[in-house]
């Protein structure tokens, strides 16, 4: 289900997937911090589509993306996601550091919205370590303080416990001691027959 760095340290895509993932973050950034004028506005548009025609001369099958599955990238390679950095990784916990740039601003803190898809994204990632694949039948997020912008904030995923095809997970993102957000997820595990199409994504 992933795409593990070769023994060179370098997944697939190489160090230029990697800056591209980057530049995106950047244009990102710049783009929820700007005011440009309607000139530069038209100027940067033009640059952007340029790079979009670029890339999609490049379009590939769900199964031989590389976004979302460079494992040594922050977020996985996928420039939408938090660029969370794993430091500790198995098959029953991940811990990871975040900050959240100005692109994940809501109204003077993190935007609501942005952390389930980090909790989905990376609690169900780790749902499927080294198991069968599963899919999200629930996600439920509890805001317990307003999360900053800007700030490193500590992310904890775990395992809590299989029962059969269900996978119940958790997790908290962290400031020093303090809970900023919980989460709780199940994950079931597909039916042998779908388990190709998912693995092709296709289901």
């Amino acid at each position: 289900m992933t795409c593990r760095p070769s023994a060179d340290g370098v997944g697939p895509g190489g160090a230029e997937f990697a800056s591209l993932i980057e530049a995106l973050r950047r244009v990102l950034d710049a783009a929820s911090l700007s005011a440009p004028s309607s000139q530069d506005a038209r100027r940067a548009v033009a640059h952007l589509n340029q790079a979009s025609d670029l890339l999609a001369g490049w379009r590939q099958d769900q199964s031989e993306r590389i976004t979302g599955r460079r494992d040594d990238l922050p977020g996985r390679g996928n420039p939408l996601l938090p660029a969370f950095r794993v430091f500790r990784f198995s098959n029953v916990e991940v811990r990871a550091r975040v900050t959240f740039t100005e692109a994940f601003l809501g109204r003077g803190s993190v935007h609501g919205g942005v952390l389930p898809l980090l909790f989905d994204d990376v609690l169900g990632h780790l749902a499927n370590v080294e198991r069968a694949h599963s899919r999200t039948a629930f996600l439920h997020v509890d805001y317990r303080a307003l999360t900053p912008i800007g700030q490193e904030v500590t992310l904890q995923a775990d395992v809590d416990r299989i029962e059969g095809r269900k996978r119940f997970l958790s997790g908290r993102l962290l400031d020093g001691e303090k809970t900023l957000v919980e989460a709780r997820g199940l994950f079931v595990e597909l039916k042998p027959e779908h388990q190709a199409s998912w693995a092709a994504g296709l289901g």
